[in-house]
């Protein structure tokens, strides 16, 4: 009787132990398979993403067309985005900059592409005219028809360390940059934004690296371009902008003198709304100081995201949302720089 038990009781054991080592060897089995498939993704399938994008994407989508021999494209499907809402209302002095009320169209964005033997920095540009009667395309200046007549006239600003500065507005460059993130080592500027203001129109040019091994180059045009400017303007910039750009310079060994006549809004939105408003970002100052509203506009903290999948391939349609979201923070810059202007030669503040 007790051999019979402990025979059954080994064949037990022997069962148990047996299917243990078969389940040892299917989770080996799946490690391995799966260890295989990673490899493959990362050796193949993630860098030949681009290769794969349908024929039905490319043709809707410019920025991924084959770049040989393609000089210019356009996209003018997106809708206009702006109220005519313009009255400006800072710290109990109302500034009225536009008089002729309505909505102020741009023709659609074109695109070329700069080359030389290694890499490619696409450049996307448009003018957007002060006349109101013009269609309307992809941006709006609400208050563009205003700014022929401040073109004839100096910008009066005060800076700390002088009494006072005089600076023509066609002189003046208002750049903003797109990160993939917003410090460290490894965070590419992969877009870089500037607008100017030539005869009848404001010009946006938009430098954009379609792959990160490109980004030496889109910086070296950018940069160049930003240097034929004697005065740069922006929002936060001194902060970000401009350390960022420096850091990914210094990267690649490009020497670029960075440190140029700068004129940041953050600071003066500070002192003449901080009371006034939730927060002294961007977007709050359009809304509540300038009333501009955006429509479907993409979030700051989305934008490397839609960036990485436009880089692998994916959702590549979302770049576009990068695009607009960009080129109208640089369109915001003088229509503010007009109403501080405004707002401090009517206060006689003699601080900037």
């Amino acid at each position: 009787m007790i051999n019979f038990i402990s025979n059954i009781w080994h064949s037990i054991l022997f069962a148990v132990f047996s299917a243990a080592d078969f389940l040892f060897e299917v989770i080996k089995l799946i490690l391995y398979a799966g260890t295989v498939v990673i490899i493959f993704y990362f050796l193949f399938y993630k860098k030949n993403a681009k290769a794969r994008i349908s024929k039905k994407s490319k043709s809707s989508f410019p920025l991924q067309k084959d770049r040989h021999g393609l000089k210019s494209v356009s996209n003018n499907k997106k809708d206009n985005t702006f109220k005519d809402n313009h009255d400006i209302t800072g710290n109990g002095i109302k500034v009225d900059i536009s008089k002729q009320k309505g909505k102020f169209g741009a023709h659609p964005a074109h695109i070329d592409f700069l080359k030389n033997k290694e890499s490619v920095c696409q450049l996307r540009w448009v003018n957007i005219p002060f006349n109101p009667n013009q269609n309307i395309g992809d941006y709006f200046f609400p208050y563009g028809c205003e700014f022929s007549n401040e073109m004839q006239c100096d910008i009066k600003l005060f800076h700390p360390k002088e009494k006072s500065h005089y600076y023509c507005l066609s002189d003046m460059l208002f750049f903003d940059i797109e990160t993939t993130g917003l410090s460290g080592s490894g965070v590419y500027v992969f877009l870089c934004s500037m607008g100017y203001f030539k005869s009848n129109n404001f010009v946006i040019e938009q430098y954009f690296m379609e792959d990160l091994s490109d980004e030496s180059f889109m910086l070296e045009k950018a940069v160049n371009k930003m240097k034929t400017f004697p005065i740069w303007v922006s929002f936060n910039g001194k902060s970000f902008d401009i350390n960022r750009l420096s850091d990914r310079l210094a990267i690649h060994r490009i020497r670029v003198n960075l440190d140029m006549p700068h004129i940041d809004l953050l600071y003066p939105s500070r002192r003449q709304w901080k009371k006034h408003l939730s927060d002294c970002k961007l977007s709050t100052i359009e809304k509540d100081i300038l009333k501009i509203y955006r429509k479907n506009d993409v979030l700051g903290k989305d934008i490397p995201e839609i960036y990485f999948d436009y880089i692998n391939g994916n959702k590549v349609n979302l770049i576009y949302q990068i695009f607009n979201h960009n080129a109208q923070d640089v369109l915001t810059l003088p229509i503010l720089l007009i109403v501080i202007n405004t707002i401090l030669n009517k206060k006689k503040l003699k601080t900037f």
